[in-house]
């Protein structure tokens, strides 16, 4: 049972320098004819084309045991949108990115490999289980992480060193089909999970969206109304200033109309007083000069009081005069 070839992409991380780490990883990928792509201080990214088998990712977990600082991601690919390698062939923009994703995902001395690799690579020596990992941007994913007890497994001698690993070819046919039936199962239950996250986080980047959207909404809505409040607190003080001043005016009224009562007698006067009290009325309405001319028609009505009672008096002297 031949095995179809596929395409890894590891990508090799270390917060710390670790020159003489990366160096070491690259060369013994070399000897597996792995093309290193680029390489630093820091990180290196690691390119087999054409692989059957897990012989790369065991070369990672080896070089991370030991309490090593390295963080190791893989991925793969056969999909025909790529960029050009350095040897000639297409390497997949999208593993390299994923690959990348996953060492910056991982932890000091751990190998993460994505859900479809992990399905490709069925290596009998190594033994892989899912976790949810949080990836740069606040996005999800599930990938494989090497399983505890396959790290220190003592099945991998030093006479395996050249060759770590078994192709998928020199395995039964039965127990590879086992194998990838229930792989495939894991495979499809990680990707259904990842599509389930990436569901909800889409619904919650909307939500969020609209949330805010009724926020900035809400906001401008609320200046609107402080606003409005502010203008009504205006306009309700120079009610009460004008209402102050009506109700001073009224009293001034008041009073004036208990002045008429009292002249009632006295038609013409009334007459004449009622004659002011209109024009009175008139110039009420003008506010700023409502008091002078009240107190003008009070001048006047005093002078008015004045000549009748002057008028009184030559009448008392008339008919004195009258009855002599």
């Amino acid at each position: 049972m031949e095995a179809t070839p596929f395409q890894i992409v590891g990508c090799v991380f270390s917060q710390q320098p670790a020159s003489e780490r990366i160096d070491d990883f690259a060369h013994q990928a070399r000897r597996e004819r792995a093309v290193i792509t680029a390489k630093n201080a820091h990180q290196a990214t690691i390119v087999k084309f054409g692989a059957t088998d897990a012989r790369l990712v065991a070369l990672a977990c080896r070089l991370v045991r030991g309490g090593s600082a390295l963080r190791i991601g893989f991925a793969c690919s056969a999909s025909d949108r790529a960029t050009p390698g350095k040897d000639g062939a297409r390497v997949s923009s999208r593993a390299l990115a994923q690959a990348s994703d996953l060492a910056a995902s991982a932890r000091d001395g751990e190998v993460l490999l994505s859900a479809q690799l992990a399905a490709l690579v069925l290596d009998l020596t190594l033994e892989f289980r899912a976790r949810e990992i949080h990836l740069p941007g606040g996005r999800s994913a599930v990938a494989c992480v090497l399983d505890e007890d396959a790290r220190t497994h003592d099945g991998m001698s030093t006479s395996d060193a050249g060759s770590p690993g078994r192709s998928l070819a020199d395995a039964t046919p039965g127990g590879i089909e086992q194998a990838l039936r229930d792989l495939a199962a894991q495979t499809e239950a990680m990707q259904q999970r990842q599509t389930d996250l990436v569901a909800r986080q889409d619904t919650l980047v909307e939500e969020v969206a609209q949330a805010s959207a009724r926020l900035q909404q809400l906001t401008a809505q609320m200046g609107a109304f402080a606003e409005a409040m502010a203008q009504l607190e205006l306009r309700r003080a120079a009610i009460d200033e004008v209402q102050a001043r009506a109700d001073a005016v009224s009293h001034l009224l008041g009073d004036l109309q208990v002045n008429f009562d009292m002249l009632g007698e006295q038609r013409a006067v009334i007459d004449d007083v009622g004659e002011k009290l209109a024009r009175l009325d008139f110039t009420a309405q003008e506010a700023h000069n409502a008091l002078r001319a009240l107190q003008r028609e009070r001048e006047l009505a005093e002078r008015i009081g004045q000549e009748l009672k002057a008028l009184r008096s030559r009448q008392a002297a008339g008919k004195t005069e009258a009855g002599r």
